[in-house]
């Protein structure tokens, strides 16, 4: 049975992606294409051929739970990240932009680094905007989450199989952080820093 329009609560529309929240479902995301192109076919493959090397329920990422037709198109249904207030959970490149990126999401942050490549998580597309600050399902406290960008996109899914790759890519990757953000990231320590502690907004 498709989902129907009126299901379906627009949140927010990505590079790739609209974003929507479905009613009756508030643990659940509709993500219908902006095209189907061979890029977005590409992108979906990559995200479900990960996912189904690693089902580990506890990786902290937004679950692909399958495709879902509705009126505005075919859509994946994916777990949704919480904020705690309810809403969607934002985005770190959010944070960031807004100034309210503080010491809390900082270290929810390493520990999602710490994971990303002693975990063997393969991040094809590592972004800010790809990273959400918020709830899962039945977690206790806020994580960070990959929503998008995960998986091997390579020819050769190097990153993928062979464990001693995926870390030293992921490691470079997450030196882009967004401009003119107040943190960096210190390649030695694998761990985001401030670039001047005393910048840093309090914690909420």
């Amino acid at each position: 049975e498709k989902l129907t329009s009126d299901m379906l609560v627009f949140q927010a529309k990505g590079r790739d992606r609209t974003v929507y929240d479905i009613a009756g479902h508030p643990d659940l995301l509709a993500k219908i294409p902006l095209s189907d192109d061979a890029r977005m076919a590409k992108m979906l493959a990559q995200e479900a051929r990960f996912l189904a090397l690693r089902p580990d329920p506890d990786l902290p990422l937004a679950r692909d739970l399958g495709a879902r037709e509705t009126e505005l198109g075919p859509a994946q249904i994916s777990q949704r990240i919480s904020a705690p207030d309810g809403e969607i959970a934002p985005s770190l490149e959010a944070l960031v932009v807004s100034g309210a990126f503080s010491d809390i999401p900082l270290d929810a942050l390493n520990t999602f680094a710490a994971t990303a490549t002693t975990g063997h998580i393969a991040c094809s597309d590592f972004r800010f905007s790809n990273l959400a600050y918020g709830l899962r399902a039945g977690d206790d406290a806020p994580r960070v989450y990959a929503v998008d960008g995960f998986g091997d996109k390579s020819l050769i899914k190097l990153k993928l199989h062979a464990r001693w790759a995926n870390p030293l890519h992921i490691t470079r990757k997450m030196a882009r952080v967004p401009r003119g953000a107040p943190l960096y990231w210190d390649r030695s320590a694998r761990s985001y820093r401030w670039r001047d502690k005393g910048a840093a907004v309090a914690e909420a």
